[in-house]
């Protein structure tokens, strides 16, 4: 059934042939480089959308800047891992080592195996709710939900994850797949039947799914240049759809060379957003940009 065009787009006031791509950037809250980067985006540049990491210990900053910024268009990062040497964060409802949330440290695992494996899925939606609960206390308009390293996109997780966007009535970052895309994406043909029927039942449940969701590569070795000649083909190769484009901008700061490998990549996408030829690359390849919160607001309206 998700060869469909996808039914979000009508309620979005959009044509079908139309090409709807959210700007996204992740990970806000993670490092003050990010934070700093986040507010400049904010002002000027292509960004439409980005979510912030409530376990993180620039949180407190992220979301003081966001409120700050009338009409920010901020969801929360749902994070269950905690992928960094040098910087370590952990859960914010529970301390329980039978959860399946810690590593032998003591902080999330570093990888998303280790969540989907060993994570009890009635905690994780405790943990879910607590990280929407702390963004919303701090006075964030949370404008959806999405995944840190993609760790709740998985059959034993994928069910609390949604069921939280539902409960605050706010898009859960899922995508549109069919068999054949299932099976693409690793998961196995035992269970392909089940994951296929599950999100057919979500979307025919109104939540918004997107039809695809990348990611701008966190290479080392990539430039702004390297990085707009990518952002060019991947817009120009877009179907008709909603589409969700994820980056991960930072400024370059020492914080952010001690911490994260791929620093470089993290300020060339910083770049990105704010270059002054990419407003017209995104006309000339036919994108619509779109907002999360423009997105929450038809799913709303939808569910009365």
């Amino acid at each position: 059934m998700m060869n469909k065009r996808n039914p979000f787009l009508n309620l979005l006031g959009l044509k079908e042939s139309s090409k709807a791509v959210v700007f996204h950037a992740d990970d806000i809250g993670m490092l003050n480089a990010t934070v700093t980067a986040w507010k400049d985006l904010a002002s000027s540049s292509s960004m439409t959308a980005a979510s912030v990491m409530a376990p993180c210990p620039w949180f407190p900053a992220a979301a003081a800047e966001i409120v700050a910024s009338k009409n920010a268009d901020v969801g929360v990062h749902m994070t269950l891992n905690s992928e960094w040497e040098k910087m370590r964060f952990s859960a914010i409802s529970t301390a329980d080592p039978a959860s399946g949330l810690f590593d032998e440290a003591g902080f999330f695992p570093d990888n998303t195996k280790a969540v989907q494996d060993k994570a009890d899925p009635d905690v994780v939606a405790v943990e879910l709710k607590a990280q929407m609960d702390r963004a919303i206390a701090a006075g964030i308009d949370v404008t959806h939900i999405d995944s840190h390293m993609g760790a709740v996109f998985h059959p034993r997780l994928l069910e609390c994850y949604v069921r939280v966007g539902f409960a605050y009535q706010v898009p859960a970052l899922v995508m549109r797949a069919n068999r054949s895309q299932l099976l693409g994406l690793g998961f196995p043909e035992s269970i392909v039947g089940q994951v296929e029927a599950a999100l057919d039942f979500i979307e025919n449940q109104g939540m918004p799914l997107f039809d695809s969701i990348k990611m701008l590569p966190l290479r080392e070795s990539d430039t702004p240049a390297k990085r707009l000649k990518l952002l060019k083909t991947i817009l120009e190769d877009y179907p008709p759809g909603l589409h969700y484009l994820i980056f991960h901008p930072a400024e370059n700061t020492p914080e952010l060379h001690s911490v994260a490998p791929d620093w470089k990549a993290r300020q060339a996408d910083y770049k990105l957003l704010k270059h002054p030829q990419l407003p017209s690359i995104i006309k000339d390849a036919g994108v619509t940009p779109i907002g999360m919160r423009e997105i929450r607001d038809a799913f709303r309206k939808q569910l009365g």
